[in-house]
Parts: C-alpha cells; sequence; structure tokens
C-alpha cells in the first residue's frame, strides 16, 4: 500500500478512481434494487383505450414455455398452468375485439405448440396449433361495462421430435379493439 501510495500519478488520479469505484457501485446496486421479478397472486392490469386488461399470476402479457415436454392434447387441456386474463369494456359504446397470440422469440416453434382457450368458464373445447391458428378469440363484442374472462392452456403437440426440445418458446397475448359510435 506504500509502495502505491508513493507513486505520484496514482495518488494524483486517487479522487477520480474513487469517483469512478462509487459510480460503478452505485449503478449495479441500483439496478439491482429495481430489477425484480414477481409471482404470485398479483394482477397486471392495462388500461388501453376503451378496454382495461387484466392478467391474472402475471407481471405482463407474456407466455414462456420452457422444460415443457410433449404431450397429449388430453394430458395439455388436464393441466392446471394456464394464463388468465380478464377483458373490460370501460367506454361509452360497444366495443368489437379481436384477441391473438404473437410470438416474440425466434424458436420456430410454432408447428407443435397446441392450445386451446376457455371464454367465461365455458370449457375448452377448440384445440388449435399455433402454426395453423393463433387467435384466441375474434370479433367479439363487448357491450358497456361488459367483460370477458379467458383461460389459456398451452402445451408442446406429442408429436414434437427431439429438434423442438431443450428450446424455449415465448409469445404475447395481443388484444385489438375498435369502436363504432
Amino acid at each position: 500500500m506504500k509502495n502505491i501510495l508513493k507513486n505520484r500519478q496514482f495518488v494524483k488520479f486517487m479522487p477520480i478512481y474513487i469517483t469512478v469505484l462509487v459510480i460503478i457501485v452505485l449503478l449495479g446496486t441500483s439496478y439491482s434494487l429495481l430489477k425484480s421479478n414477481y409471482q404470485g397472486e398479483n394482477t397486471f392490469v392495462m388500461n388501453v383505450g376503451v378496454l382495461e386488461v387484466s392478467f391474472v399470476d402475471s407481471e405482463t402479457n407474456a407466455l414462456t414455455l420452457t422444460n415443457m415436454y410433449p404431450m397429449t392434447d388430453k394430458e395439455g387441456l388436464s393441466q392446471n398452468d394456464n394464463l388468465s386474463f380478464v377483458i373490460k369494456n370501460t367506454g361509452d359504446y360497444k366495443t368489437y375485439y379481436n384477441v391473438y397470440i404473437e410470438e416474440t422469440s425466434s424458436s420456430m416453434m410454432k408447428p407443435v405448440i397446441r392450445y386451446s382457450a376457455s371464454k367465461n368458464k365455458e370449457g375448452y373445447n377448440i384445440l388449435k396449433t399455433l402454426a395453423d391458428d393463433n387467435y384466441i378469440a375474434s370479433e367479439n363484442v363487448l357491450d358497456i361495462g361488459a367483460s370477458d374472462t379467458y383461460n389459456v392452456k398451452f402445451w408442446l403437440n406429442s408429436n414434437a421430435d427431439n429438434n423442438y426440445m431443450n428450446k424455449t418458446f415465448s409469445a404475447r397475448i395481443v388484444v385489438e379493439a375498435y369502436q363504432y359510435s
């Protein structure tokens, strides 16, 4: 330590070194404090125009399948995991809307992703492959103050081979709405 303090170049720039070190520590600490991951019974609400979209047990409208294995449609429908969200009309007019899945990863897994949606607890009745149809609901109508609740289950088709293993699929739910006065 004494040898370092005798070095005039080091002593001359020591305040700058200390300032840079403090800035790095503050930035690292601030980043770790601001970056958080919430799970549990949180509800994430977005108000866009006249629709209020609430995602239950999710911080975003993101959907991610990791460590998923191929399963039959019967197994996929019987799993407990699903994505739940509520769409409510908060406007002054009847609202028409569509809900679809938009892939955000480049995994090319659409041909083996299967899903089924339940609207207002009507049951999971239509099975779809994402490559063939990405619409959860299309041309739906919400009266003023009305809401629709969706539950969507996702799984890998039982025909998925090893090319699809150890990959991550990410997508988001998109709600588009329009009104006529």
